[in-house]
């Protein structure tokens, strides 16, 4: 189980960032943790193993347990107000499932096909309650979201690796040999993501650790 504060890196389909049929996957995950990165991976990573799926790599930090507090803080004031804007349309419906017939009344105010219908749309006016709040909540508890999507990663389509396989994920140099193959000088020629990722983490001030910012700008 992770711990605050914790790091986790997974490769993941990209169906799972954004399909229909993982939004309550990408709910779990974006309830409980930072998306510290995402690099998006060439069609042909995995190739060479029978998988042609795209692919990306996700970088998650979990939350704080104060982190995780304000996340569900703020859920819950969206929450309070949405059903406070439906309420007479939640009342309404309620009151049609409750409904029993009074001794001595001719014929039912509301049918048992009214009250399915009530319980139906009751559940979707409540499931698009906590759909809307959680969108507001991620609106409200920004922050930053490094992303790459780097055309070689160190792996062909026939599966080589190597020196003869480019790779953008880390920084590449240019090596400068005497005659008799000793190196002289290695100088910096391209800067890999991983680079640019720890550049990204200084400037926004976030420790890839066990602390990190506050969301708001003040350190906890």
């Amino acid at each position: 189980m992770l711990k605050p504060g914790g790091r986790m890196g997974i490769v993941l389909p990209e169906g799972m960032f954004n399909t229909p049929n993982a939004e309550y996957v990408r709910e779990f995950v974006e309830g409980r943790a930072f998306l510290r990165a995402v690099i998006s991976l060439p069609q042909e990573t995995f190739i060479s193993s029978k998988a042609s799926v795209k692919s990306s790599i996700l970088f998650l930090q979990k939350f704080s347990q104060n982190e995780q507090n304000e996340f569900n803080s703020i859920v819950e004031k969206h929450t309070k107000e949405l059903k406070q804007k439906h309420k007479e349309t939640q009342d309404k419906l309620e009151s049609i499932i409750n409904y029993r017939k009074p001794k001595g009344e001719k014929s039912a105010k509301y049918t048992a096909k009214d009250k399915a219908r009530a319980k139906k749309e009751l559940k979707e006016l409540e499931s698009n309650i906590k759909k809307q709040a959680f969108k507001r909540t991620k609106i409200d508890f920004d922050y930053p979201i490094f992303m790459a999507e780097p055309e070689f990663v160190g792996i062909t389509s026939t599966g080589e690796m190597g020196e003869n396989a480019k790779n953008e994920l880390i920084d590449s140099y240019e090596v400068h040999k005497d005659e008799n193959g000793k190196v002289l000088e290695k100088s910096l020629k391209q800067k890999g993501i991983l680079s640019y990722f720890r550049e990204f983490l200084s400037e926004q001030n976030l420790a890839w650790g066990d602390t990190h910012k506050k969301i708001g700008g003040s350190d906890e």
